[in-house]
């Protein structure tokens, strides 16, 4: 088999809520691509809340997916107050323990140590199932369909997804990456941590702990890398048969905020559980190899954006989309051709070359009757006269005399066998012969054009029906005539009896002669007994035919049934179709699709069938009988409608169009097409803006300069995409030699073209939002680390998130505070600085206690300060005494109010610059001065106390 899907082992592991959301979408993003799950590919869901398991995301074709089963692990720890043992969890705070009696009822509740005693609790078990898992991942690769998959590799990826906000992601995290580390360590692990901003912003009431969550987790992880990297003591990670360790458990951690960086805000889970779901998807396709080798061991291999002290272990990272739904409009132009067909089918008019008998159902009708010989109105007698012929009834043979005369014309008149026996026999026949008829006709009528073929048949049948009712009436009008006049025909054959008797007793023998008289008399009688025999024959093929008429109707009720059956059910299929339509139309509307752009969504909604292509008899000959009434069962008459429209012409061209053939046409107009691309570059901006505080990189440059931005574009040909032509894609992204961009060719993607964008590395402090997790983290009534014995050892350590470079905050604090309280001062094109009341500091130009200094620039100046001003010990002794009067002076309140004031109105009331900061923000010559401010106002924001 050409073209094998080509995919990298890959363990899914989603932690918690957040984690299980990303887990999940990636799951659906497989089976909506390749049909199924694909062996190598595993999905596993931990929580504590078992509640979260029940999560389930719609899928195109209007099924659900959800983890199954063998894919949940429920972190349960029924009453952990009564387990607790401080000697036993020594790792526990004591100010988090009585958060542990909410545990086993509603999950971790945004407690770290919480999640973290789940997997203390279960951990043999624990440890045991994900062993398995990871094995039975494996045992998967070797089972694989080799003509249909392909593998990339052996050993699989493990992508560790979770926030580092509420309880079971942030609290199990550490643990289950050491855990995965000690069962499968030649395997990359690669962790994606979702930060706070998008749940304050979902809930702002009920998401006090979220952020201190998230510094308390950051800080743990870049504690632990200072331990890998910088060979500390190792830490004890309890859960661990060898539960000494030094080494940091991730092979990369990707961070995920909800703000880009153009400034567009995220405000719900779901849509960065999708941007990180099309990551995931990514790095197992043929892209994998491309994606995992940015991703991996970039802290050991990259120092280059390491600032001081600080290794950057931490990388930003965005996907989008761009997708051309083609198997979409297909089913959409099937679905709305099954419907035009449905519509032909129950028209109520024929559509004819000419007008003739064939479009009015009553002349059908009418014709259908003379043609079945049942006509029994408008002086028409034919199906009573194919019963018996009365006038072949012969009048009666035998010999009569006066004694014999009554009881032979009795016998005579009652004995009608004969005719009964014929009336039967042609009854029989007349009944098949009629519905094979009215079969024929339902048949030819149902299968004949492409209009009209239930409407009109079931008029046809209407009509036939009314009009049989007409005969039934007007047989039992007759037959009520005919029996009214037995009497009359009986007392008629009395009389001429009693005649024959009369003139036998020779009453009357004087009028004619003897044998003149009794034949005729005889003759009367035998005339008198055909007509009652002529009466009740009347009489009894009307009766028959009420009988045959009454089958016909019968067969008329079955078959309208039959059709009225189908014709409920294809109007039930057309109004499921309807729904269906809309639900494919609108899948990206009920979704939360906000990093995919799809070229189909205004197309798909145009679709319009080509009418020419739906021809009912070409239906009606792929049908097993080649009937319409092999489709009663509504099922069944879906299953064939779709199983025709499928192929239609229309359809398959839909489904042969790539996303390749839409750019082409979206490129007709370069305007149009330049603009869903820059929705899609603004789509795949990266999710952490950082800070660098003012710092340079250790080996020089800011971080901005130093950051590599790569991007992975798989698009399904790389010769024929628009994207990967004339370096059009890359014109459009990439700022200069830093970034890279590599194209990969996966035609299993035909209809998708992914970006995959990775950030190069930084350190945990220059999280652009880290530092507005500070307060609700030094200001929370529990401990927001996972571990107090490692907490406990960061304090000693005196470990800080932030850079420490010697001297530089004690040199921030005298240069801001020296501004703030006029010890230096801009004056006249001048910078000047104070000095204590020495004759040895006095300088003729200058005021009194004041030295002017050689530097005209902000920056200049500073660095004067540092290098010239502060290297005395007098004059350092000098401001540090001036600054702390100062501040003594005002008191606690009024030097807060200060401090406020610093935060908003530092560049305004107080900054000593030759030029305002507008001027240096605006100009691109200020570089440097900018610089040095965004040091001074991240000192006041961050460290001034």
């Amino acid at each position: 088999m050409e073209n094998k899907i080509k995919l990298r082992p890959s363990l899914y592991i989603g932690l918690g809520g957040t984690g299980m959301k990303a887990v999940l979408n990636t799951k659906k993003l497989f089976i909506e691509t390749y049909g199924e799950k694909p062996p190598m590919i595993g999905f596993l869901g931990i929580d504590t809340n078992v509640s979260e398991f029940n999560t389930t995301l719609p899928l195109k074709n209007g099924k659900f997916v959800q983890l199954d089963k063998p894919e949940r692990i429920k972190l349960t720890c029924d009453n952990p107050v009564a387990h607790y043992e401080y000697k036993k969890y020594k790792w526990m705070p004591r100010e988090n323990v009585p958060a542990l009696r909410n545990l086993s009822k509603y999950g971790a509740g945004q407690v770290r140590t919480n999640g973290r005693i789940s997997v203390f609790r279960n951990k043999g078990s624990f440890g045991d199932r994900l062993e398995r898992d990871i094995d039975a991942l494996m045992l998967a690769t070797k089972n694989i369909d080799n003509n249909k998959f392909e593998l990339i590799g052996t050993e699989p990826d493990i992508h560790l997804v979770f926030s580092v906000c509420g309880g079971t992601g942030a609290g199990t995290f550490i643990d289950i990456a050491y855990l995965i580390n000690e069962i499968k360590d030649q395997s990359s692990l690669i962790g994606y941590a979702v930060l706070p901003g998008v749940f304050k912003a979902m809930n702002p009431n009920n998401s006090e702990r979220v952020r201190a969550n998230a510094y308390g987790s950051i800080k743990d992880l870049d504690y632990l890398v200072s331990v890998a990297m910088d060979k500390l003591e190792p830490v004890e990670i309890g859960c661990l048969k060898n539960p000494q360790v030094q080494k940091y458990p991730f092979s990369s951690m990707i961070f995920i905020d909800n703000t880009s960086t153009s400034g567009y805000t995220y405000d719900d889970i779901n849509q960065l559980s999708e941007v990180i779901s099309i990551g995931l998807f990514a790095s197992a396709t043929a892209s994998g190899d491309n994606i995992n080798s940015k991703a991996i061991n970039t802290l050991l291999e990259d120092r280059s954006t390491m600032v001081e002290n600080k290794y950057a272990w931490i990388s930003g990272y965005s996907a989008a989309m761009l997708s051309y739904r083609s198997e979409d409009l297909a089913k959409v132009y099937s679905m709305k051709s099954a419907q035009q067909l449905i519509q032909n089918i129950l028209s109520e008019s024929l559509k004819t070359d000419k007008e003739d008998v064939d479009s009015d159902p009553n002349k059908i009708a009418n014709i259908w009757i003379d043609n079945a010989k049942i006509r029994e109105n408008n002086s028409h007698d034919d199906l009573i006269n194919q019963l018996i012929n009365i006038n072949e009834i012969e009048i009666s043979n035998a010999e009569i005399d006066v004694d014999t005369a009554k009881n032979t014309m009795d016998d005579y008149i009652n004995d009608k066998q004969q005719y009964d026996n014929q009336m039967k026999i042609v009854e029989q026949k007349v009944r098949k012969e009629v519905a094979e008829q009215l079969d024929e006709l339902v048949l030819k009528y149902m299968n004949k054009s492409n209009f009209g073929n239930v409407g009109t048949t079931l008029l046809i049948l209407s009509h036939i029906k009314s009009q049989i009712n007409i005969f039934v009436e007007e047989m039992e009008s007759e037959s009520e005539k005919l029996a009214s006049k037995t009497a009359g025909l009986q007392s008629e054959l009395a009389m001429r009896i009693k005649d024959l008797e009369q003139y036998a007793n020779k009453k009357f023998k004087n009028l004619f002669t003897k044998s003149e008289t009794y034949e005729n008399l005889y003759d009367a009688i035998k005339l008198a007994a055909q007509e009652i025999l002529k009466n009740k024959l009347e009489i009894a093929r009307r009766g028959k035919a009420k009988h045959i008429f009454g089958n016909i109707l019968i067969k008329i009720e079955e078959t309208t049934t039959t059709i009225e059956t189908l014709q409920l059910n294809l109007k039930s299929v057309e109004n499921e179709l309807t729904e269906k339509i809309s639900r494919t139309q609108n899948y990206n509307e009920n979704s939360l699709k906000n990093f995919e752009i799809d070229l189909a969504e205004n197309e798909i909604k145009a679709v319009i069938p080509n009418h020419s292509e739906i021809i009912i008899t070409h239906f009606i000959a792929g049908l097993a009988n080649q009937s319409l009434l092999d489709i009663i069962d509504k099922n069944t008459a879906k299953s064939a409608i779709l199983a025709y429209t499928d192929h239609l012409p229309g359809t398959e061209n839909w489904k042969k169009r790539t996303i390749d053939d839409a750019l082409n046409r979206l490129s007709e107009n370069q305007d149009e097409f330049d603009e869903e691309i820059k929705r899609l570059i603004l789509k795949s901006e990266s999710l952490l803006k950082i800070d660098d505080g003012g710092r340079d990189c250790a080996e020089g440059g800011t971080l901005e300069d130093k950051i590599k931005r790569d991007y992975l574009v798989v698009v399904p040909d790389e010769k024929n995409s628009l994207l990967a032509k004339d370096g059009y894609f890359k014109d459009k992204l990439l700022r200069d030699d830093r970034d890279s961009m590599q194209f990969v060719t996966d035609p299993h993607l035909k209809r998708n073209i992914l970006i995959y964008r990775k950030e190069g590395t930084i350190p945990a402090y220059a999280i652009n939002s880290l530092n507005s997790y500070i307060y609700e983290y030094e200001h929370c009534t529990i401990s927001t680390h996972f571990d107090e014995v490692i907490r406990q050892r960061m304090k000693q350590e005196m470990f800080d998130i932030q850079p420490k470079a010697q001297g530089e905050d004690e040199n921030l604090h005298l240069w801001v505070l020296g501004q703030v309280f006029k010890l230096i001062k801009y004056n006249r094109e001048h910078y000047w600085y104070s000095v204590p009341k020495k004759e040895t500091f006095r300088d003729a130009s200058s005021d009194e206690y004041y030295v002017k200094m050689s530097g005209t620039t902000h920056n200049n100046v500073y660095s004067e300060f540092i290098d010239k001003v502060l290297i005395n010990d007098d004059i350092r002794k000098h401001f540090e005494s001036s600054i702390d009067k100062e501040i003594s002076k005002m008191g606690d309140d009024k030097w807060d109010e200060l401090k406020n004031d610093l935060k908003q109105n530092y560049a305004t009331k107080y900054l000593q610059c030759h030029i305002s900061y507008r001027t240096m923000k605006a100009g691109i010559g200020y570089k440097d001065i900018l610089s040095l401010y965004n040091k001074e106002k991240y000192y006041i924001d961050n460290k001034l106390v």
